[in-house]
C-alpha cells in the first residue's frame, strides 16, 4: 500500500493475504498445540520482539459466550513465547461495563495466566497521548491511545460511529496479527442478547481484514456488503477470495450460517 501526503491510496499490487482455519471441537482440546502449529506456518517475526495481545472483554459474563476465552488467550501467549518473544502482554479496556477486575474473575483469567500483574494491562486506566487518526472515516480527527498499546477509547468511538472508527483504528494503530475464536458464539442480537452457537474453528491471518472476511463467509454473510469490510478492503487489506491463502479447513467445510436480526438479512451471502 502507498500513501500521499493527504489520502491513503489503495496499491494494486497488494500482496495476497494468508488466513488459516482450524476445526476445534471445544475448549478441552489442545488448543495451544493447534495455535502453534497454525502460527508456524506464517513465519512471524517474533524473536526478541514485545508482542502485546488485544482479547475482547465486554462485560462479566458466567456462560463464557461474550468475551475471548481464556484458554485461546493463554494458547497465544505460550505460542509467542515459545517463538522467541522479548515479552507477552495481554491488554484490554471493556467498554460495555468497565469493570475489568469483574471479567477477569468472573473469566479466571489467572488460573490461565497467573498472576496479572506484570502480564495484564488494563487499558482504561492506562496513561494514554492523542494520535492523530491516519484516515476520516469518522469525524474523529484523532484518538486517545493507551500508551502501553495505542488501543483505543471505545466510549468516544461508539458515538463516533463503531463502522467507521473501526476504520480508523485499524488504519492508525494497524495490527500485525488476528486470532479469531470461534469455537463458541453468539448469533442473533450480540454481543450480550444473543443465542449461544457453536462454530468449532479457529481463524488466523496476517491480514485482520482477510481474516474478518473469511469469519463472515464462515457464517454465510456476504463480506462485500458489510460496510466497514467494504471500506477496509480499499484502504488496509484483502477482501476478494481470489486474494486470500487459505489454509487448512475450507470455509464450505466449516460453514455455520448464523441468525442475524431482521435489519441485516441483506448481509446474507
Amino acid at each position: 500500500m502507498s500513501y500521499s501526503n493527504s489520502s491513503l491510496i489503495p496499491s494494486f499490487n497488494r500482496r495476497p493475504s494468508k488466513v488459516a482455519i482450524r476445526s476445534v471441537a471445544s475448549y478441552e482440546a489442545d488448543v495451544e498445540a493447534m495455535l502453534w502449529e497454525t502460527l508456524q506456518e506464517f513465519q512471524l517475526s517474533i524473536r526478541d520482539k514485545t508482542v502485546l495481545i488485544k482479547p475482547n472483554f465486554v462485560e462479566p459474563d458466567a456462560q463464557g459466550l461474550i468475551n475471548t476465552h481464556p484458554v485461546v488467550i493463554r494458547a497465544a501467549r505460550e505460542a509467542f513465547l515459545r517463538m522467541g518473544a522479548k515479552s507477552v502482554t495481554v491488554a484490554e479496556g471493556p467498554a460495555n461495563e468497565r469493570d475489568t477486575e469483574g471479567i477477569t474473575e468472573v473469566l479466571r483469567l489467572r488460573d490461565y495466566l497467573g498472576p496479572l500483574e506484570h502480564t495484564f494491562v488494563d487499558l482504561n486506566t492506562d496513561e494514554v497521548s492523542e494520535v492523530p487518526t491516519r484516515t476520516r472515516a469518522s469525524k474523529l480527527k484523532a484518538l486517545c491511545l493507551p500508551k502501553s498499546v495505542l488501543g483505543a477509547d471505545k466510549n468516544v468511538l461508539h458515538w463516533a460511529g463503531i463502522s467507521r472508527s473501526i476504520l480508523d483504528i485499524n488504519s492508525t494503530v494497524r495490527p500485525d496479527f488476528a486470532i479469531v475464536d470461534g469455537i463458541l458464539g453468539m448469533e442473533g442480537n450480540g454481543p450480550i442478547q444473543g443465542t449461544p452457537k457453536a462454530s468449532g474453528v479457529l481463524v488466523s491471518g496476517d491480514d485482520p481484514v482477510a481474516v474478518d472476511a473469511t469469519c463472515a463467509r464462515i457464517m454465510g454473510l456476504a463480506p462485500e456488503r458489510i460496510d466497514y469490510l467494504k471500506q477496509a478492503s480499499l484502504l488496509l487489506g484483502n477482501l476478494q477470495e481470489e486474494r486470500i491463502e487459505q489454509r487448512g479447513e475450507s470455509i464450505s467445510g466449516v460453514r455455520t450460517p448464523f441468525k442475524v436480526l431482521p435489519a441485516f438479512e441483506n448481509l446474507r451471502g
